[in-house]
């Protein structure tokens, strides 16, 4: 047996050990709690980065995501999913909680100032595209190298299927169908992983 496999095979099981670590944190137990939030950090972050443009804001709702895990640990059930699912939603709910009271605010000083408030979009369809945008940065990324050139070029540079011909050096036959294989990828992805 190779030392990878016998790290593999020692390894403790994650979300059992974060379940301990939880119940621990539910009976006040400060270490677990930063034991556990170094764990999930990483995935509470990517969850507000996914619905928050303002990257100012992140960090500050990752503290109430925090508070709101110590707080709450004894609310914890396994049986309706994984800790990681669980701080997904607490992370999920602050950033929505976030965008809403940020409307909110804005709402209130345009009323204020006397000027016509803007109409700002409904925080669910912004979640809900920001979502998409994630989604697809996420299929755009699963794609093979030469592939996101392609699709970069193309949809982020808006260049013409010639210019991405001369910039990736192919044939512009080749440039367009290289493009329309790259987002026949795309939407099989968003299909099969997030149902778009």
């Amino acid at each position: 047996m190779d030392d990878s496999q016998r790290r593999r095979d020692d390894a403790p099981d994650l979300g059992a050990r974060l379940q301990d670590l939880v119940v621990d944190v539910a009976m006040g137990d400060a270490v677990a709690f930063e034991r556990l939030y170094a764990i999930v950090v990483t995935p509470v972050t990517e969850t507000i980065r996914a619905l928050v443009p303002d990257p100012d804001q992140i960090d500050d709702i990752a503290q109430e995501v925090a508070l709101r895990i110590w707080r709450e640990a004894d609310r914890y059930d396994p049986s309706r999913g994984s800790v990681l699912s669980w701080v997904r939603v607490i992370a999920h709910h602050r950033s929505v909680d976030h965008i809403r009271a940020r409307q909110l605010r804005s709402t209130r000083e345009a009323s204020a100032s006397g000027r016509e408030p803007r109409s700002a979009p409904d925080p669910l369809e912004q979640v809900q595209t920001n979502l998409e945008h994630a989604a697809v940065r996420t299929a755009v990324a699963n794609l093979s190298p030469t592939h996101q050139k392609a699709i970069v070029a193309a949809y982020y540079h808006g260049h013409t299927y010639r210019q991405v011909a001369v910039i990736l050096d192919i044939p512009e036959g080749t440039a367009k169908a290289r493009l329309r294989d790259s987002l026949a990828r795309i939407r099989l992805y968003l299909k099969a992983h997030h149902g778009l």
